[in-house]
């Protein structure tokens, strides 16, 4: 596994961050150097994820100061390689002199105030500020999977490639090979009325996979296929009552207002009939029937399945008496 992600390439960014140091009554100042940078979502906020590998003094400024750091992401050049190896040896503070000393500008925060040091130079082609989100923090063995908000991007004007780490060196990107095409799907999706006799034809033919696993004779070989047999029930009985129910929602529309227009024209008053359907919820006599159908399928189901458990208890019995007998037989051998 190692061999392979050795020539996966990954792209290499410095986290800065700065916290007090009560012994020295100063800020401190942290940096490292990650090849695990990516995005998880833009929005509706930019989220990042990195990992960290613990202990980590870069990880404890970045709590110690309410979760704020800096991401710096480094531009395919020498110079972005020199500030992404001077990071990686865990002593932030060499690494700060090693790169000030090649004529690099370093801005470190003054004072107690949740920051971090920004190194200013055009190898650098952005700087995130971002925010920890420790509820979102997951550790894996000796490594933290890290995920930040991003509160601020400042880019260069000419956003460059970045900086890329594979088989043990910094490389920039290659060739293009093909070009991406996005298609744009200009149609617009159209949400349509179920039709009733679509899904009565779908209800029927989930209850005939049902009634095909009532009597399925492997339905009752082992308490393993009579859970496979349950959950399938389960799903079919599911399945069944959502199509009725839609069916339902399909018709309940026009078979109230129709209802309501009778009534109407048979009483030769419609605020009459108004008020009956306004007083409380209207139940057509069909949909009284659908209901009484729904509750005589439920009732059948449960049975099936009381039947269902009854015969895999015998089952089990009789395997019970079985393996006894075979028992007694052996000692009498």
């Amino acid at each position: 596994m190692r061999e392979l992600m050795r020539n996966v390439p990954h792209p290499v960014v410095v986290i800065t961050a700065s916290s007090w140091s009560m012994e020295l009554q100063q800020m401190t100042h942290q940096a490292m150097t990650i090849s695990s940078f990516n995005t998880v979502t833009l929005d509706p906020e930019p989220i990042i994820s990195f990992n960290i590998r613990t202990p980590s003094r870069t990880l404890n400024a970045i709590l110690a100061q309410k979760g704020h750091f800096r991401i710096h992401v480094l531009s395919d050049s020498q110079k972005g390689s020199f500030i992404a190896d001077a990071f990686t040896r865990g002593n932030a503070k060499e690494g700060f002199k090693k790169i000030q000393a090649s004529g690099i500008n370093i801005r470190f925060p003054a004072g107690n105030v949740p920051s971090a040091p920004i190194i200013a130079t055009k190898a650098v082609i952005a700087t995130l500020h971002c925010v920890l989100l420790p509820s979102k923090t997951v550790t894996i063995r000796d490594h933290i999977v890290a995920l930040a908000r991003v509160t601020h991007v400042n880019h260069n004007e000419r956003l460059k490639m970045a900086l890329m780490y594979v088989d043990r060196a910094y490389r920039t990107v290659g060739n293009q090979i093909m070009a991406h095409q996005v298609l744009e799907d200009k149609s617009s999706p159209t949400v349509s009325k179920p039709q009733e006799k679509p899904l009565k034809e779908r209800a029927v033919s989930n209850s005939t996979r049902f009634s095909k696993a009532e009597h399925s004779p492997e339905s009752a070989r082992s308490i393993g296929d009579l859970t496979k047999w349950q959950n399938d029930a389960d799903r079919h009985a599911q399945a069944e009552a959502h199509m009725r129910f839609m069916t339902d929602e399909a018709r309940t529309g026009p078979t109230q207002q129709s209802e309501v227009a009778r009534s109407s024209k048979d009483n030769g008053s419609s605020s009459s009939v108004i008020r009956k359907h306004n007083s409380g919820p209207y139940i057509s006599k069909a949909q009284k029937e659908r209901q009484t159908k729904r509750a005589k399928g439920l009732e059948r189901f449960k049975r099936l399945r009381e039947e269902m458990l009854r015969r895999n208890q015998d089952i089990e019995e009789r395997e019970g008496m079985k393996l006894e007998a075979q028992g007694e037989r052996a000692k009498e051998r």
